[in-house]
């Protein structure tokens, strides 16, 4: 029997939206977490839709995706939310450092973006607060950027 998923037109608007920030070359496991934390906050009924899928689905979801990204080129953080962080070498350096520390650690906290700007907080809050202004996918790409070794420049 083939798999198939439905989305009425604005729930895949608002899946397609989540995983704008998302990396789709991640397992197909993490990806789901990530859209699932992607949509928890504005979207929690498609979250739950989402963190329901069997595995055949979120692969099907998540090929789907990969075919719909129109250019390989494509920067998974909007330069209107880098220019707004403005990142100095020594934010750069905290965040690298919250990445290593919530990459060791599982902490019980609902979010990814809640353990990385916790980390964050701890040596600069007012770049925690600043971070905090971007949606969970924009957090998790930022985290990405940095264990792939790359700045993160507006």
């Amino acid at each position: 029997m083939a798999e198939y998923l439905r989305f009425t037109a604005d729930e895949y608007e608002s899946v397609a939206r989540a995983c704008r920030p998302l990396s789709l070359n991640a397992p197909f496991r993490a990806f789901q977490r990530s859209l699932v934390d992607a949509l928890l906050l504005n979207h929690p009924v498609m979250a739950a839709r989402i963190a329901g899928l069997h595995e055949q689905q979120v692969c099907l979801l998540l090929c789907h995706l990969k075919d719909q990204r129109e250019s390989p080129s494509e920067r998974p953080i909007a330069a209107a939310d880098q220019a707004a962080c403005e990142l100095s070498f020594q934010e750069w350096r905290t965040i690298a450092h919250a990445s290593a520390l919530v990459a060791l650690r599982e902490d019980s906290l609902p979010s990814f973006k809640g353990r990385f700007l916790q980390e964050i907080a701890h040596a600069e809050p007012g770049l925690a607060a600043r971070l905090a202004r971007l949606s969970e996918g924009q957090v998790l790409a930022l985290y990405e950027q940095v264990k792939a070794g790359k700045r993160w420049k507006p």
